[in-house]
């Protein structure tokens, strides 16, 4: 995932509420999914060994009884 630069001048949802987009100073503009299972997937390998707490950090506002179904099935692609 690149990050943006420099400070983020604005952002909007996208009209399917699951995608975000950011323009900044350093002249980029960035789409970001907003989805806990594409997210889960982009940051999850096979058998991390992410427990409960590693999870709700990475997936904020994710409800802490779907954490394990939602990782056991990034896992599984």
């Amino acid at each position: 995932m690149t990050l943006h630069t420099n400070s983020v001048w604005s952002v909007v949802f996208a009209p399917d509420g699951r995608t975000l987009a950011s323009s900044s100073t350093d002249g980029t503009v960035r789409l970001w999914d907003l989805d806990p299972q594409a997210r889960l997937a982009a940051i999850c390998r096979p058998r991390a060994g992410l427990d409960a707490r590693e999870l709700a950090a990475l997936l904020p506002g994710v409800p802490a009884s779907e954490l394990p179904r939602a990782a056991a099935r990034a896992h599984r692609g």
